[in-house]
C-alpha cells in the first residue's frame, strides 16, 4: 500500500506524476488562449486555514469540514497519499468499513488502513466528493486534539487547479481553471516576478507532489512536498557524509502511530527551491525520507511546512503543467 497521511505529527506522500511536454498551440487558437487567460476563473471554493489547535499552534494547517452533518478539522496535507478519516469517527459517521492494508506513517513506523471508498462532504459551503477515503487508526493525541484526518489537496485536482495560499491561510478551488487562467490570477495575487514554476517529476504514483529542489551549491534531487510535515528532511545519502550536523534529537517529530523518531539537526547548509535561496533555515537528516515504493532513497528532500508555509502554491489541474508557486514578500 502506498504511504499514507504525514504531519510531524503524521506523513505520507502524494503527488500527480506528471511531465512538462512543450507543445505548439495551432495558430488559430492564440487568440482564443489569450482570451481565456486574461478571464477570471470560477472559485469554486475559498476557505480559511487554521494554525490553531487545542490551544497550541499546529505544526501544519488545517481546515473544516462537514462530514454526515459533522464537522471535522482535518490536516491540509500535500504529504498524504490519500483523503484520510481517523478509524475512531468511521463507525459514528456511518460510513463502511473495507479490507485493511498496511502502510506506514512520517517515521517509517507501520500503521494499518482500510478503504471507506467515497466520502460526501462539504468544505466552505461547497459540495465535494472525497474519493478513495482510507481509515487509519491514528494515535490517540490527534483524538485528543479534535483532528478528524487528512485532506490531501492534490486529489481535489479534479474540480480545478488547487490554490493552497499558506500567506493568507487560504485554500481555493478555482473551478476547471486552465493552467493560463491559474498562472494569471497567481500573478494578480502576488506579482508576476514572484510567481515561479516547478516541473512535477514523475513518481510511480501519480498521488505525489515531487520537484527538483537542492542544498545550495551541490547537484538537484527528488523533492517531495510535505504540508504535513512541520520540517524540512534531508536524506543522509543526498547529504553524504561531509555535512556537519548537531547530535541526534530524539522525539523531535512523530508519526501517526504516535511513535517518536530520531533526527539530526544540520548546519550551515542553504536550501534552493526554484531558483529562490532560503538562509537561516534550520534543516534535519534522517536515514530515509518517506516515500512508498521501492525507490524510497530516490527522494533526497522532504520540504515540510516551514518552507512551504512562504508560499503560494497552485496545484494544476491539467496534466503535463508544472506547479507554481510564489513565495510572499519578507520571506
Amino acid at each position: 500500500m502506498s504511504r499514507l497521511p504525514s504531519s510531524h505529527l503524521l506523513a505520507a506522500i502524494a503527488a500527480p506524476a506528471l511531465l512538462v511536454i512543450a507543445c505548439a498551440a495551432p495558430a488559430g487558437s492564440r487568440a482564443t488562449a489569450r482570451a481565456t487567460a486574461t478571464s477570471a476563473p470560477r472559485v469554486l471554493l475559498d476557505v480559511p486555514l487554521s494554525r490553531s489547535i487545542g490551544g497550541r499552534t499546529a505544526p501544519s494547517p488545517l481546515v473544516s469540514v462537514r462530514v454526515a452533518k459533522r464537522d471535522l478539522r482535518m490536516f491540509v496535507d500535500t504529504g498524504a497519499s490519500h483523503h484520510v478519516i481517523s478509524a475512531s469517527l468511521v463507525a459514528s459517521l456511518g460510513l463502511r468499513r473495507g479490507a485493511a492494508e498496511k502502510g506506514s506513517d512520517h517515521g517509517l513506523h507501520q500503521i494499518t488502513a482500510f478503504d471507506i471508498g467515497h466520502v460526501s462532504a462539504t468544505v466552505g459551503g461547497a459540495p465535494l466528493e472525497l474519493r478513495e477515503v482510507k481509515g487509519v487508526r491514528l494515535a490517540a493525541m490527534f483524538d485528543k486534539a479534535g483532528v478528524g484526518g487528512f485532506i490531501s489537496p492534490q486529489r481535489l485536482q479534479r474540480y480545478g487547479a488547487v490554490v493552497l495560499d499558506f500567506p493568507a491561510r487560504r485554500m481555493l478551488v478555482l473551478a476547471r481553471a486552465s493552467f493560463a487562467q491559474a498562472k494569471s490570477w497567481l500573478v494578480r495575487r502576488a506579482g508576476k516576478a514572484a510567481v515561479r514554476s516547478a516541473e512535477l517529476l514523475r513518481g510511480h504514483t501519480p498521488t505525489y507532489l515531487y520537484i527538483s529542489a537542492s542544498l545550495c551549491g551541490r547537484a538537484p534531487t527528488k523533492a517531495v512536498l510535505d504540508t504535513g510535515g512541520s520540517k524540512t528532511e534531508v536524506t543522509r545519502a543526498y547529504v553524504g557524509g561531509d555535512a556537519p550536523a548537531s547530535a541526534p534529537t530524539a522525539g523531535s517529530a512523530f508519526g501517526a502511530s504516535g511513535r517518536a523518531y530520531k533526527s539530526h539537526k544540520l548546519r550551515g547548509q542553504q536550501l534552493c527551491i526554484a531558483g529562490e535561496r532560503h538562509d537561516n533555515t534550520t534543516l534535519w537528516q534522517r536515514e530515509h525520507v518517506t516515500e512508498a515504493g521501492a525507490d524510497r532513497t530516490a527522494v533526497g528532500l522532504q520540504l515540510g511546512y516551514d518552507i512551504l508555509g512562504q508560499y503560494v502554491i497552485v496545484i494544476p489541474s491539467e496534466a503535463q503543467r508544472p506547479l507554481l508557486m510564489a513565495r510572499a514578500k519578507g520571506r
